[in-house]
């Protein structure tokens, strides 16, 4: 695929700051495919496009800008780590149209869902299993999973809660767009509004639905950027915060070494382990929605 260069800056440019430029645009275009594609079956694949190949890529924009020796230097560097085979990044045009089609869904599915209502019953269905379980062995499959999805209710509540609330409230929207350094560091061009008004709103929502909601600081700072410290309204949150602190070296475990230590030994979840999240789950969810019920001022709504 072609893309727009500045072809006159780039001849411009020493041989050095070339081969810089080449990387740095490769790299907003297309990333290893452990970063973005399922593994299915042994292999990668790649609903989105690709695989693209490093050199057919530079060469076919960098053509007549760097040399031929210069652009497999590059590939060279590019390969160094053993990925031949690369996918489109999160800036490339296939991923933003698929991104942007998710987007205008996840839209339509907020307006008409009530994520409370969604998550309680989420949470109702795990602590039916978890009573199933109380005979369960220590670090069985099932505590397992009923463990890892505690932990994905609570990061899918608190995205679509946030996203929800920030696309309907335009307060809401300027507090987390000015208070998460991530989103307040970006700029947009005159152009690129002009293109599309609704880009600042797209990235918003992109980085709630991507934020990695089981880190405990997250948890919380995120939910008292949109709406009010928990304190300020007399709710106490540590016991919660407690639970998350504890058991997130678990959820990793689980979520990432199949249950087992990063030394190897499985583990060594019990029931009572699984309770205390769910409960803690539960009960945080209640407390960010008793921030939520609080009288929102007219000004806010307009």
């Amino acid at each position: 695929m072609r893309y727009k260069i500045d072809r006159e800056k780039v001849r411009a440019l020493s041989a050095t700051e070339k081969s810089d430029f080449a990387k740095d645009w490769f790299g907003h275009f297309y990333a290893d495919p452990v970063q973005e594609m399922p593994w299915i079956d042994g292999e990668y694949h790649f609903p989105y496009g690709g695989p693209y190949d490093a050199s057919e890529e530079i060469y076919g924009n960098f053509e007549g800008l760097i040399s031929e020796d210069e652009i497999a230097a590059i590939v060279d560097d590019l390969e160094a780590e053993g990925t031949h085979e690369w996918a489109p990044s999160g800036g490339h045009p296939s991923q933003i149209r698929v991104r942007d089609d998710f987007l205008t869904e996840q839209h339509e599915w907020l307006l008409e869902t009530s994520i409370h209502y969604d998550s309680s019953d989420a949470l109702a269905e795990l602590d039916q299993f978890l009573r199933e379980q109380e005979n369960s062995a220590e670090g069985s499959l099932r505590l397992r999973m009923a463990f890892i999805q505690c932990w994905s209710v609570l990061e899918a509540y608190l995205a679509n809660t946030l996203t929800k609330h920030a696309q309907q409230n335009k307060k809401i929207f300027e507090k987390l767009s000015n208070g998460l350094e991530a989103v307040r560091d970006q700029s947009f061009t005159a152009g690129a509004l002009a293109k599309d008004p609704d880009a600042p709103s797209k990235m918003l929502v992109t980085h709630l639905q991507r934020a990695l909601f089981h880190e405990p600081k997250r948890i919380r700072r995120y939910v008292e950027i949109a709406f009010e410290k928990f304190e300020a309204l007399g709710i106490d949150i540590k016991p919660e915060m407690a639970v998350f602190a504890k058991m997130q070296s678990a959820r990793h475990d689980c979520v990432h070494r199949n249950g087992k230590s990063i030394d190897g030994k499985l583990s060594t979840l019990t029931h009572v382990d699984v309770r205390r999240t769910l409960d803690a789950v539960k009960s945080y969810v209640d407390k960010v929605e008793r921030l939520i019920d609080e009288p929102t001022p007219i000004e806010d709504l307009l």
